[in-house]
């Protein structure tokens, strides 16, 4: 990334009035300034269900999730990262073809034994778009 993140903290989920943090990354390829990077980052933590509706609402119209990755929480620590690909076709096809389409969305997840997965909590996603090397 050619500049660094750059954040507010002016934002609330769509469900609650809960308020996160947003740290955007920008690049400059061909003269085009493109987000290729956010992540959002709750005070306290937010429900999966709730983190769910705010990465849809940045993904594309058309990205459909092709695969799932797990980390589950280890002995020594509580957080889970559960990671996410999705492919859009209009994001390949926009700024001259320049991002590859694909986007990989990484939760940090806390989970609850006791009743998952409704007892699952998320931390922050971030959302990272593959651009394509030349």
């Amino acid at each position: 990334m050619d500049r660094a993140p750059t954040s507010t903290s002016t934002t609330c989920t769509p469900t609650r009035r809960r308020i996160a943090t947003y740290a955007v990354g920008y690049q400059d390829t061909n003269g085009q300034e493109i987000a290729v990077y956010v992540e959002v980052a709750w005070f306290g933590d937010v429900s999966e269900q709730e983190a769910r509706a705010v990465v849809a609402g940045l993904l594309p119209a058309d990205a459909v999730r092709t695969e799932l990755y797990v980390a589950p929480p280890t002995p020594g620590g509580e957080t889970a990262l559960v990671s996410y690909r999705y492919e859009s076709a209009s994001l390949n096809a926009a700024y001259d073809r320049i991002l590859a389409g694909e986007i990989l969305v990484i939760s940090q997840e806390r989970w609850n034994d006791a009743n998952p997965p409704a007892g699952t909590r998320v931390r922050a996603v971030s959302l990272i778009v593959r651009t394509i090397t030349q």
